[in-house]
C-alpha cells in the first residue's frame, strides 16, 4: 500500500513514514495508515473522494466514513469544535467499567501507597494473574490513547503482571473505581498559533522498592497532551538532581523527534521549551558534565541535552512544581491539586 501511495505522488514523512502528504489543488492532502486503516484529511473534499476511487481501482473497494465526528482505531474523534479535536474511547471505558463489577468510586486512580510492595501479600492464582494480565494491558491501552490521567498507577501495575498479589489487585481494582466516576472524560487537542512545542519532564527519586526513580513526561503543542510517558528509570540515580537530568535527557529526545515531524506535516519551524522544576538539574543541562563530586560520575550521555541548548534547538526554563504537568505521572497526587494537572493534560475546559 505503502508502494501504491507514493505511485500516486504522496510522500511519506520522514519522521513517522505511515504518514503522507500530497499536494492537492494547492492543499495539503494527509493520510495516516495504521495496517488496513487509513485516516484522509484535507481541506477540498475531492480530495477523499480521489483517494477512495484510487484503493477502490486498486483493491476492489473501502469502507468510508465522512463527518465531524469520526471512529478510528477504536477512539472516536470529534471535529464539531473549531480549532480543537477531541478524542475518547467511550465503549471502551464502559466495557472495562461493566466487566470490573465496580460498586463504588475512587476520585483518583492511585492511593498514596502505590508505589509500596506488600511482600506479605498472598499471590494471585494462575487464573486470576491471567486475568490481571488482561486488564492491566486494556488500562495502558486506554492510558496510552486517551486517559492520560491514568497512566502513572497503570504503569506501576504493568511492572506488576508477572506475579500479581492481591495488593496489586486492589490498586487495579482502584483504577478501574476511578474510571467509574469519570467514564466520559475527553483528550482535547489544540495547536498554538506560534508553534510552541512544550514538554514537562518531571522525576520522582528512588520511589521503587529496588531505588530506581520514576520519569513523567508530558508533551503538548497548544492544548492537551499529545504525548505522554510515567517510567520507571532503567538506572539507579544517586540524587534527586541526577534523576531530573536522567529524566531531561529522555524527554528532550522525544520533543525534538515530535517536533521536527509535525514541522515537516506544516512547513512551519516550531520552538522546542522543555519546563523543569529542579534548578540544580536546569544548571547541569545548561553548563554540560560538572566536576563535582556529587555529579561527576553521571554518564556523559545525559549531557547531550547542552549541545541541543547552544544550538537553539531546544530552550530549557525553569517551573514551578505546582504548575508542573508532569507531576501527576511520577506521584500519586490527590484532591484538588490532582484535579488541577488533570485538567491540564486533558486540556478540559
Amino acid at each position: 500500500f505503502s508502494a501504491y501511495l507514493k505511485q500516486l505522488g504522496f510522500i511519506p514523512n520522514p519522521h513517522d513514514t505511515c504518514v503522507f502528504n500530497k499536494d492537492f489543488r494547492g492543499k495539503q492532502c494527509t493520510l495516516v495508515l495504521y495496517v488496513d486503516d487509513c485516516f484522509v484529511d484535507c481541506e477540498h473534499a475531492a480530495a477523499l473522494d480521489y483517494v477512495e476511487q484510487k484503493i477502490t481501482e486498486r483493491y476492489g473497494g473501502c469502507t468510508r466514513h465522512d463527518g465531524d465526528v469520526l471512529p478510528f482505531l477504536g477512539v472516536m474523534m470529534d471535529f464539531t469544535e473549531k480549532g480543537v479535536v477531541t478524542f475518547s474511547m467511550p465503549a471502551f471505558v464502559d466495557e472495562i467499567v461493566r466487566n470490573a463489577e465496580v460498586a463504588t468510586i475512587a476520585d483518583t486512580p492511585a492511593g498514596n501507597n502505590l508505589f509500596y510492595i506488600e511482600e506479605t501479600s498472598p499471590k494471585l492464582s494462575k487464573e486470576a494473574s491471567d486475568a490481571f494480565h488482561s486488564e492491566t494491558a486494556k488500562l495502558l491501552y486506554l492510558a496510552k490513547r486517551t486517559r492520560v490521567d491514568i497512566l502513572l498507577p497503570v504503569s506501576f501495575l504493568c511492572t506488576r503482571v508477572r506475579e500479581p498479589t492481591e495488593d496489586d489487585l486492589r490498586k487495579l481494582k482502584r483504577v478501574h473505581r476511578y474510571l467509574a466516576g469519570t467514564a466520559d472524560l475527553p483528550l482535547r487537542l489544540s495547536i498554538s498559533d506560534d508553534y510552541l512545542f512544550t514538554a514537562y519532564v518531571d522525576a520522582s527519586y528512588a520511589v521503587h522498592e529496588d531505588m530506581k526513580s520514576h520519569s513523567g513526561m508530558v508533551y503538548t503543542a497548544g492544548g492537551g497532551t499529545f504525548l505522554a510517558k510515567s517510567t520507571k528509570q532503567s538506572v539507579v540515580s544517586k540524587s534527586s538532581t541526577e534523576a531530573e537530568v536522567i529524566a531531561a535527557s529522555d524527554g528532550c529526545n522525544d520533543l525534538l523527534s515530535l517536533m521536527e515531524f509535525i514541522n515537516f506535516q506544516t512547513g512551519r519551524q516550531g520552538k522546542a521549551v522543555l519546563f523543569q522544576d529542579n534548578t540544580s538539574a536546569i544548571h547541569l543541562e545548561k553548563n554540560g558534565k560538572s566536576s563535582s563530586n556529587k555529579t561527576k560520575h553521571m554518564k556523559i550521555r545525559y549531557f547531550w541535552v547542552k549541545d541541543k541548548v547552544a544550538s537553539g534547538e531546544l530552550e530549557i526554563q525553569h517551573l514551578p512544581t505546582d504548575s508542573m504537568w508532569a507531576d501527576m505521572l511520577t506521584k500519586p497526587l490527590q484532591g484538588e491539586l490532582f484535579k488541577k494537572f488533570r485538567a491540564c493534560v486533558l486540556n478540559l475546559p
